[in-house]
């Protein structure tokens, strides 16, 4: 987590972070499987840069969370009910930078749902 958002580098570090949507959890090793499917809707990844986060302190980093909202636009569309997000180097494909994290509580998108978004502070990855 240095690395990717503390600009610490050990290899070339991305210059966005995309945060993904997912309906069920991908585990260790996201593979896309379970993301919204970006061919029937208008979802599509949020972009970040790594300075939207913060890592938590402690003996190395344990927590990291958004310091500011992200969101994902209007559904205008089903995109089904997101359990899950992951971190991704690539607005589509591209390498995990972190397993999935649980939602607190899940998230019905229909067509009907106002902006998807995450208040700063909202987001939170244990780092374990």
């Amino acid at each position: 987590m240095e690395h990717i958002f503390k600009n610490n580098p050990i290899f070339t570090s991305p210059t966005e972070v995309y945060v993904s949507l997912h309906t069920a959890d991908e585990g260790e090793n996201p593979d896309e499987s379970n993301e919204v499917d970006i061919s029937t809707t208008n979802y599509s990844r949020a972009e970040t840069v790594p300075s939207d986060w913060s890592i938590g302190a402690g003996d190395g980093p344990t927590t990291l969370q958004n310091a500011n909202t992200i969101s994902f636009g209007d559904p205008n569309s089903n995109w089904g009910t997101v359990t899950h997000i992951a971190l991704w180097d690539a607005k589509d494909g591209g390498n995990p930078l972190t397993a999935t994290v649980a939602l607190n509580s899940s998230k019905s998108v229909t067509s009907d749902t106002d902006e998807l978004q995450f208040a700063a502070g909202n987001l939170t990855f244990d780092l374990n």
